[in-house]
């Protein structure tokens, strides 16, 4: 169950994102893994022009194959929709083969534009089935802030739990110092990371000499903006459960 669940967190070369409305770092279809998408119109005037999923894997590669939207099977990598003033949509995203990459969530305008600041709102929920569709877990995912360049979350290790971190720089070649602190905020290691694409790791993996039990915190400190994502996972008796974790932008 422990090597099922860490799928979420494989290393992948994903381009910068663009600026959309909303981005979410990690997004994980198939394999008992599906995602669900409440979107409102925050407007009292009138509908999108258009509004867009865009799913995206690899060196910011087209997702691939057949995935799908409340049953729909899609084969292209984005999803068009609408919603009137004020109106509120749910979409269910899943797929028969297990693939990790990232989510945008954009405006479209009438020349084909990708436009931001439209007025969503939106929740976005990680969800977990077992092999009869029965549900094993569901956890809420913030989308990533954007123009933020530092951080501070906390994060353990120890038996059946750990701290997974998803980052993407919001442009290539940017430089994050990762720094490790203990309990009492004493440094136990510092590296620096290039970001030349999207990177999801668990904390043990990404900073070397984290101990087998452990709890502290991790400073990001990115030489421009980074969106991130952690999410806390704890396996234990074959229960698993996948909770999101606050990070805090910090000056």
């Amino acid at each position: 169950m422990w090597g099922s669940c860490r799928i979420l967190f494989l290393i992948a070369l994903i381009a910068p994102c663009s600026a959309f409305s909303a981005t979410f770092p990690q997004l994980a279809l198939g394999g008992g893994y599906e995602s669900v998408i409440i979107v409102a119109n925050t407007s009292s005037e009138s509908e999108f022009d258009q509004a867009a999923f865009r799913l995206r894997t690899g060196s910011n590669e087209k997702w691939d194959g057949t995935w799908r939207c409340n049953g729909e099977p899609i084969t292209r990598h984005e999803y068009l929709f609408a919603i009137p003033a004020q109106g509120t949509r749910k979409f269910v995203l899943s797929a028969d083969q297990l693939q990790v990459g990232y989510l945008e969530l954009g405006y479209i305008n009438k020349n084909g534009d990708w436009l931001p600041d439209p007025p969503f709102a939106v929740s976005f929920f990680y969800v977990l089935r077992n092999g009869s569709g029965s549900l094993i877990d569901s956890t809420g995912i913030p989308s990533a802030m954007e123009n933020q360049s530092r951080y501070i979350l906390p994060v353990e290790r120890s038996d059946g739990i750990s701290t997974g971190l998803a980052m993407v720089p919001a442009s290539a070649g940017t430089t994050v110092e990762i720094t490790l602190l203990d309990r009492d905020g004493a440094k136990v290691k510092r590296q620096a990371y290039q970001l030349k694409g999207h990177v999801a790791q668990f904390v043990e993996e990404l900073i070397e000499g984290v101990p087998e039990s452990f709890v502290g915190s991790v400073l990001l400190a990115g030489s421009g903006p980074i969106y991130v994502t952690v999410l806390r996972m704890n396996v234990s008796g074959g229960v698993v459960q996948l909770t999101s974790v606050p990070v805090t932008p910090i000056s």
